[in-house]
């Protein structure tokens, strides 16, 4: 029996074409309620969403065939498949193409429309953004309704839809996390589930193998083996969530020789130039930047002690597999909202009357970037003795140093 699978690629031919394939289950009876899953966005997104989408699994049983449905954003390095993978959460994905402009746009939603029509899905779960508006999502739900969906779940605006603002201490207040609000559209349409069984660590159950290579890997590249091992993740995909390249120099100088870690490197491709530059000023540690896929970085931080980063990826997938972590977080949005899940970690912040300004690929336009780069190296550091010195089940903290 093969499950019903619809993908979406992207083909630059004449210009930009969409196309689907479709390939029909013969029983469908037998595969169970088909179900799709929408959530936008890249590794975080996804990982923040792993709660929900185990509570979708434990109603609709292990007999539903669930997709995810997501934009194909060329500013999006990693779409859900690439952290989900290839295992029973998630059985297919789905892409339609980002556009800009009338016309592309309904060129989009009509070819969209007519791969779900095929696809014939019982169910649609709307696991968007919590700032999602309540036209927004009546707007969804009738492009769902009109795409031969009948059940349509969690398509309401979470409450509140419009983040709080500073306060004049340059305090942003804290918001509910994002994985709660999407947990939030599953409770108001009567989905029940175990709050601590659908957060349990680890989010992300890795294949033996990945564990295995990263663990060769490691074997083959490591010089100090004896020493506990540390990532680093210095690389943000949106700009405004970048730490200073000198902070970075000098705190991985004071790990390795002052606190004799062993360090690493764990980005993608893109990242690799920076951190040969880190490698050669440090006069040492490993780089793993590109050579694994989203699944194998997380293996890789598995084997580590702590990983230090900013707001990025690569921190969610690390305490989605229950390795602890320092996060660097800048202004752009409310404490709570999007930290990586589990226990046990530390986030730093600093408060300035400019947060809450929700850059997105806007680099800071504030001279000095000062939510960000007046957190100090030395600070980092006395985040990661305050983490190293209490039980991984402790209460994850956001400090404001």
């Amino acid at each position: 029996m093969s499950l019903i699978r619809a993908e979406f690629a992207l083909q630059q031919s004449h210009g930009m074409r969409e196309h689907y394939e479709v390939s029909e289950s013969k029983d469908k009876t037998a595969a169970g309620v088909r179900i799709l899953v929408f959530l936008l966005g890249s590794i975080g997104d996804s990982v923040v969403s792993i709660p929900a989408i185990r509570a979708i699994r434990r109603h609709f049983g292990e007999a539903a065939v669930i997709d995810v449905l997501n934009d194909h954003n060329p500013s999006v390095k990693k779409a859900p498949g690439d952290v989900f993978g290839a295992k029973r959460m998630i059985q297919g994905y789905v892409q339609y193409k980002y556009a800009d402009g009338f016309f592309p746009k309904v060129a989009s939603a009509f070819s969209l429309w007519r791969a779900l029509r095929s696809n014939a899905y019982d169910v649609v779960v709307y696991l968007a953004p919590g700032e999602r508006t309540r036209r927004q999502a009546m707007r969804d739900s009738l492009f769902f309704r009109i795409c031969g969906i009948k059940s349509r779940i969690g398509f309401f605006e979470t409450s509140p839809a419009k983040l709080p603002a500073v306060s004049s201490d340059g305090i942003l207040p804290e918001v509910a996390h994002e994985s709660a609000k999407r947990l939030d559209r599953l409770r108001a349409s009567d989905i029940g589930f175990s709050t601590e069984e659908v957060y349990a660590i680890p989010l992300i159950d890795l294949a033996p193998d990945l564990v295995a290579e990263a663990q060769k890997w490691l074997q083959q590249e490591r010089l100090r083996p004896e020493r506990p091992l540390v990532a680093l993740c210095p690389y943000p995909k949106q700009p405004a969530k970048a730490w200073r390249f000198d902070a970075w120099m000098d705190l991985g100088h004071k790990l390795m020789k002052d606190r004799e870690f062993e360090l690493v490197l764990i980005g993608g491709r893109e990242d690799s130039d920076m951190a040969g530059r880190l490698l050669r000023h440090w006069g040492g540690g490993l780089d793993a930047t590109g050579r694994f896929t989203v699944q194998g970085s997380a293996a890789l931080m598995q084997l580590c002690t702590v990983v230090i980063g900013v707001d990025s990826g690569p921190i969610h997938l690390a305490a989605a597999v229950g390795t602890r972590v320092i996060g660097l977080f800048s202004g752009v949005e409310n404490p709570g909202r999007w930290e990586p899940l589990g226990n046990g970690h530390v986030f730093l912040r600093h408060a300035v009357t400019c947060a809450g300004c929700r850059l997105i690929m806007t680099p800071c336009p504030v001279s000095g970037h000062p939510c960000l780069e007046s957190i100090t190296p030395a600070q980092v550091l006395n985040a990661l003795d305050r983490l190293l010195n209490k039980e991984q089940s402790s209460e994850t903290e956001i400090v404001y140093v």
